[in-house]
């Protein structure tokens, strides 16, 4: 009978040391900086409590250990406040280790001792039971693994898993079938014949669930980082994505005009300035619509809208890609044109002239609308505003010269 304390005392301390790891492993895991002991200590009696009257009960293994699961798997998901493929995650990694090393350390003493699987089975009130020896040896060794496992980091592998919602699944439907696998090998302490086919066979079994949980945990890994860099990747692309279309936004509010879509004459200085100082050959005109002042008094502001931003289309529509169409001010457009000559230009502003007193019939205007233009080339100015003041003064001198022919 004091043996009989002592090794139950041993088998307890055993426990003891291999769920406080657990749950400082589990810490590491869930990056909890907090441990309660309070809680180790109150989870340590209950699980502890239960392993006693399942002994007592003598309950079937398989039982005894699945009712175990769910104990980890409630109190993980209860104390740490977690989700139930987390929980579940844990509580089968705190499991399987456990039961691997207790199937294989209960073969190994079966084999060396030459006594069937049944003296290592649940029914400890028998004669010639003696669980509690592999029992107590493998909660010590799967102590000292998570110790191991928290001392060298490896934790930060089912960190980065469990970031990581669909790898997560995938390893947890891994350790589900890890699990089942080994609580299938518990039917063999049920066999009263002293085999050593199934005691090599536990062996393997255990080996093999190592084998695999290693391998499940490295593949989920990188499935899992995999997962991460592309879940970065789409936000950095979306990220740059919602910067190019601010930058684009804040670059139309700086240099687009809001009512007709044509650029400002904020950028038609920086424009001007280039094409100065690159000694490009280019053309620019000034235009100015005719009597604007007139429509938005007569007919409202709403028809002198329509008037600029009809004259914007057409403008648009006669220049090419290469070519620039500013809104210069109130009533004033200043184009330039790459590569062509006064005489070019001039003759396609008297036809678009043409195109717009033809619009003022199609688009209904209740005026005739028109433009006054004046042209000069770039080699007939020294300066960019030179040649700015020399397009301005030709277009008001054709000005000038319609409403003379007016009166």
């Amino acid at each position: 009978m004091p043996k009989q304390l002592v090794l139950m005392a041993a088998v307890a301390v055993s426990y003891f040391f291999y769920h406080y790891e657990f749950f400082s492993f589990a810490d590491c895991v869930l990056e909890c900086r907090e441990k309660r002991r309070s809680v180790v200590i109150l989870t340590f009696v209950l699980n502890y409590a239960w392993f006693v009257a399942a002994s007592f009960l003598d309950l079937h293994l398989i039982v005894n250990w699945t009712i175990f699961f769910f104990f980890f798997l409630l109190q993980i998901r209860i104390f740490y406040h977690v989700g139930f493929d987390k929980s579940a995650m844990l509580a089968y990694f705190g499991i399987i280790p456990g039961l691997a090393w207790n199937i294989c350390l209960r073969c190994i003493f079966a084999l060396l001792l030459n006594r069937p699987l049944t003296s290592f089975d649940n029914q400890t009130k028998l004669p010639g039971n003696i669980k509690e020896y592999p029992i107590f040896l493998g909660f010590v060794i799967t102590g000292f693994l998570f110790y191991f496992f928290r001392q060298s980091q490896l934790y930060e592998r089912l960190c980065i898993i469990l970031r990581d919602r669909s790898s997560l699944r995938f390893h947890v439907g891994i350790q589900f079938v890890l699990y089942v696998y080994l609580v299938l090998n518990l039917l063999g302490y049920y066999v009263p014949s002293n085999s050593v086919f199934l005691k090599f066979w536990g062996i393997k079994s255990a080996v093999f669930a190592f084998i695999g949980l290693n391998i499940c945990i490295v593949y989920t890994m990188r499935m899992s980082r995999l997962n991460l860099y592309r879940r970065k990747m789409r936000e950095e692309w979306t990220t740059m994505l919602t910067d190019k279309e601010e930058e684009e936004r804040l670059w139309t509010l700086a240099y687009v005009d809001a009512l007709t879509g044509c650029y400002n004459r904020h950028l038609a200085g920086q424009v001007l300035e280039k094409y100065s100082a690159a000694s490009k050959d280019y053309c620019l005109c000034f235009v100015d619509l005719d009597h604007l002042k007139t429509a938005n008094d007569k007919f409202g502001h709403q028809e002198g809208d329509r008037y600029l931003k009809t004259t914007a289309s057409v403008l648009t529509a006669a220049a090419r890609d290469e070519d620039y169409v500013f809104r210069y001010g109130g009533d004033e457009f200043l184009l330039l044109f790459s590569e062509k000559n006064r005489s070019q230009v001039t003759d396609l502003l008297k036809d678009t002239g043409e195109k717009l007193k033809q619009y003022s019939s199609d688009k209904n205007f209740p005026f005739i609308m028109s433009i006054s233009f004046g042209v000069a080339q770039c080699s007939e100015a020294e300066t960019a505003e030179e040649l700015l003041s020399l397009a301005d003064r030709r277009m008001y001198e054709q000005k000038r010269g319609k409403d003379r022919r007016k009166r």
